[in-house]
This record gives structure tokens, C-alpha cells and sequence, in this order.
């Protein structure tokens, strides 16, 4: 006997001829599973790179600094470690992955930013967009722990 596939239901967003002047509404936006993976794939890549950078230091070609070494100490710092036995291959690649986690910021604020307006144009369609309740709404969340931080 085969399982029952459940039937899922869709929200389907709401315009604001639906909706009688003065009721407040909230839609529920659809969620992209895909986003969040990728939004937490990106958290443990900026995980990695701090842990990366404690272990191994910072490495000298992607950090520009006043007392930068010599171009030969540069690049001989981005040589495979060795002599870890077992552990070598895992520390080679932790290392590498690490160092270049920095990319992992702009991963999540583009897949946040994306999130963010795929919420908003499943809203609000193609109808008005409230921009003044919108950023009075971002405000409430954002003002009260930027000002606690």
C-alpha cells in the first residue's frame, strides 16, 4: 500500500482590492527552503573563517596591511601544510576554505536581500507598496538592538 501525498496549501497573496479600506491584513509570504540553506551555508562559511584564521593566522594576500611581508613570504604562505600525518588533508582544507570565507558576508546579505524582496513582491504583487509603514516597520526591529548593542 502506497503513502497518501498530502495536498499543501499555496498562499496566494492578497491585492489591495481584496481587501476592505481600513482591515489589516497579513499575509503570510512563502518561504524559499533553498534560501535558507544557502543563508546558513553562509554563516558557517564566516564560522569557518574566523576558526581558520585563529588557527592558521591571517593570511598576508587577502589582507592588506602597513607592514606587509615581501612577496616570496606571501605566497609561500599559501604552500599545503604538512607534516600533520592523518590531520594534514583536514587542516589543508579547513585552512583554505577558512580563508576565503569573507566571501561568506556577501553570500548571506545577497541571499537576505533577495529573501527580503521576494517576500515583499509576494505581498504586495504588483499593487502599491506602503514604503513609509515599511521602513517604520524595519526601524521598530532594527533601532531598539543597534541602540542595546
Amino acid at each position: 500500500m502506497l503513502p497518501q501525498a498530502r495536498s499543501a496549501s499555496i498562499a496566494t497573496p492578497v491585492s489591495a482590492r481584496d481587501v476592505p479600506a481600513g482591515a489589516a491584513v497579513r499575509v503570510q509570504a512563502a518561504r524559499l527552503a533553498s534560501l535558507d540553506l544557502i543563508r546558513a551555508t553562509a554563516v558557517i562559511w564566516i564560522f569557518l573563517n574566523h576558526v581558520a584564521e585563529r588557527l592558521f593566522s591571517f593570511p598576508y594576500i587577502a589582507n592588506p596591511g602597513a607592514g606587509w611581508p615581501p612577496l616570496a613570504e606571501r605566497v609561500q604562505q599559501l604552500q599545503p601544510l604538512a607534516g600533520y600525518g592523518v590531520w594534514t588533508l583536514p587542516a589543508n582544507i579547513l585552512r583554505y576554505v577558512g580563508w576565503v570565507g569573507d566571501q561568506g558576508v556577501q553570500l548571506f546579505l545577497i541571499a537576505s536581500g533577495f529573501g527580503l524582496t521576494w517576500a515583499l513582491l509576494h505581498r504586495y504583487g504588483r499593487g502599491t507598496f506602503p514604503l513609509g509603514p515599511f521602513y517604520l516597520d524595519r526601524a521598530k526591529r532594527i533601532l531598539p538592538l543597534w541602540w542595546g548593542a
